[in-house]
């Protein structure tokens, strides 16, 4: 039976540049190693890119998801996506505190004004 490939996310082209990256390191295990600049195993610049662009879908479906059924509570149950109260701070809306940072990082500077102001209030 002969086994097909599917179609990779992968720009081919890519590979030269992975094979160049990949080369820039020292042996594993030695003194220097140390992946600069880069990540490690070394990717492709594409395969970098699905990877941001997943976890942006990711995060973003996380953080809709806690808006629109649990704020102002400080956290969303994942199994029965209702509000919860986190036992050990009690403070409202942490689960809006905690993505603040992770909204500058995403560089998503509107939804960071916007959550600041629900805090406000």
């Amino acid at each position: 039976e002969a086994i097909t490939e599917t179609p990779s996310s992968v720009d081919p082209s890519d590979f030269g540049h992975l094979l160049q990256t990949y080369l820039q390191y020292p042996p594993f295990g030695s003194e220097t190693y140390s992946p600069v600049g880069g990540a490690f195993p070394p990717m492709p610049p594409s395969q970098i890119e699905a990877n941001k662009q997943l976890l942006q879908s990711m995060f973003t479906h996380a953080y809709d998801s806690y808006f629109h059924n649990a704020f102002p509570a400080s956290e969303l149950k994942p199994l029965t996506c209702q509000p919860g109260v986190f036992n050990l701070v009690r403070v409202p809306a942490l689960t809006l505190i905690d993505t603040l940072d992770t909204l500058i990082i995403m560089r998503n500077f509107t939804e960071f004004a916007r959550g600041v102001e629900r805090l406000r209030y």
